[in-house]
């Protein structure tokens, strides 16, 4: 019996975000290219093939601290893209329930997109019980105000809320990240502190 039950929910990396910017998986299935479509139905296969890849890395690597965990692959379980997606939540009996940003099935002329870790973030931390905190780990120093290059100590956050939206740029790089970056994990941090629970950028 466990005190607590933690939710991870990895990224992409370069495991997913390359393939899926080159093939522009992020729009779902571009009309009236054939030749195209199919390349991109080959990456949709590809990418849930390297994000396996990627978390039996991770799922090693929690075996190896002795964490007792599960781990669930969106495109098995989950439809559709956002924080409105479709899909029961799946939760570990074990301590540790673990799961991913991925390609998944959309129920419309799209076929596939991208669900974000983000928008998995959303509904675990407002819909599971007994939630304490939600926590985005990072390896930068945090949130700025403006992008990195132009950065000093003083644009550095402290706290941030959906109220500071215009005052910071909060703008990452599209040749690398397909799913919104640092603006939109603070938007997606920003539902959940508004349903009552506290947020971290650690």
């Amino acid at each position: 019996q466990y005190h607590t039950h933690v939710v991870l929910i990895h990224g992409a990396g370069s495991f997913g975000h390359i393939k899926a910017r080159k093939y522009r998986l992020n729009l779902g299935l571009i009309p009236a290219d054939p030749e195209q479509q199919n390349a991109q139905r080959n990456a949709v296969r590809e990418v849930r093939k390297d994000m396996l890849t990627l978390n039996a890395h991770i799922m090693q690597a929690l075996a190896n601290s002795n964490v007792d965990a599960q781990s669930y692959a969106p495109h098995s379980w989950a439809k559709g893209t956002g924080p409105n997606f479709k899909g029961e939540l799946p939760y570990s009996k074990g301590e540790c329930t673990v799961t991913h940003g991925d390609v998944v099935d959309v129920p419309d002329e799209r076929e596939f997109g991208i669900l974000s870790g983000d928008d998995l973030f959303v509904r675990y931390a407002t819909e599971s019980q007994g939630v304490t905190a939600a926590v985005f780990a990072t390896d930068v120093d945090g949130v700025l105000k403006v992008p990195p290059e132009r950065a000093t100590a003083d644009d550095l956050l402290e706290t941030w809320s959906s109220r500071d939206n215009e005052a910071a740029e909060l703008s990452h790089d599209e040749k690398i990240d397909v799913t919104g970056g640092i603006g939109y994990k603070a938007a997606s941090g920003a539902l959940v502190a508004a349903a009552g629970v506290r947020v971290l950028i650690v």
